[in-house]
């Protein structure tokens, strides 16, 4: 007994000091336990802002795409009738039919028109800035000299 009082002091300091290192310990697994946690909340952050930036670059390429789709199905039509007469496309019919699908509509027009060779080819060119597809294609030599007669199937797509 008389050693627990002679060293008392002793044993004191050492109970203090583990009793601070328990401390310290908890503290400081705690600190890393929030810093971990810290690291991976700016990660997740960090990831949702690629995809993020991900998504807008989807949208605007979406959107590109899109315009060069129709909004309905009158528009197609028209699109077709101002482009042929813009290329000075005499146009003899119009015949407009429509198929639904799941995700989009898809709206073929059977054009009859007499034209040159040169202004049919503009006609085309023209076209190509939608999302137009040529499905049939009859070209006949024409009584009118230097023209042809064209009967063009074409497809326009209206997604919905």
């Amino acid at each position: 007994m008389d050693i627990i009082f002679k060293y008392k002091n002793l044993f004191v300091l050492i109970v203090i000091i583990l009793f601070f290192a328990f401390i310290f310990n908890k503290v400081y697994n705690s600190y890393q336990i929030k810093s971990e946690n810290i690291k991976n909340i700016k990660d997740i952050v960090d990831n949702k802002k690629i995809i993020a930036e991900k998504l807008l670059d989807i949208r605007n390429k979406k959107n590109i795409i899109l315009e060069k789709f129709f909004k309905d199905p009158l528009e197609v039509k028209k699109y077709i009738e101002d482009k042929a007469r813009e290329s000075f496309l005499d146009i003899d019919s119009v015949k407009i039919d429509r198929r639904d699908e799941e995700f989009f509509l898809e709206i073929t027009v059977n054009l009859l028109a007499k034209s040159s060779y040169k202004n049919f080819l503009n006609f085309l060119r023209k076209i190509e800035d939608k999302n137009i597809i040529i499905e049939r294609l009859y070209l006949k030599k024409s009584d009118d000299p230097g023209k042809i007669n064209e009967e063009i199937l074409l497809k326009g797509y209206i997604v919905k």
